[in-house]
């Protein structure tokens, strides 16, 4: 699993990357994770989607600091609960006062 686990393979990439992805992407939680829209509205719902929200956190903590010092990537994650809804090419989503197209 580890191999197709994008926070594994992040550090081996020698080309610039631009992470653009929302915080709480709904597509991993529901689809790939399992979490039910009528379990997200419960308390452990909800704790589930936070511990989630810290684990993408950490994931992407390595962009900033990288464990290899590479330098020049960069990260477009709004702290939105959608799979692409704001972000891609037509997103509206602004992360200082920009969308993911622009901050491209």
């Amino acid at each position: 699993w580890k191999c197709t686990s994008e926070a594994v393979e992040y550090p081996f990439i020698e080309s610039p990357v631009m992470v653009i992805e929302n915080m709480y992407d709904t597509f991993q939680l529901f689809e790939e994770m399992g979490l039910t829209k009528s379990e997200a509205t419960t308390q452990a719902g909800k704790e589930y989607i936070a511990y989630y929200g810290r684990a993408m956190r950490n994931s992407t903590e390595q962009v900033i600091h990288h464990p290899f010092g590479k330098k020049g990537d960069a990260m477009f994650v709004p702290s939105c609960l959608d799979h692409t809804g704001g972000i891609g090419t037509t997103g509206s989503t602004k992360l200082g006062g920009k969308t993911s197209l622009e901050a491209i």
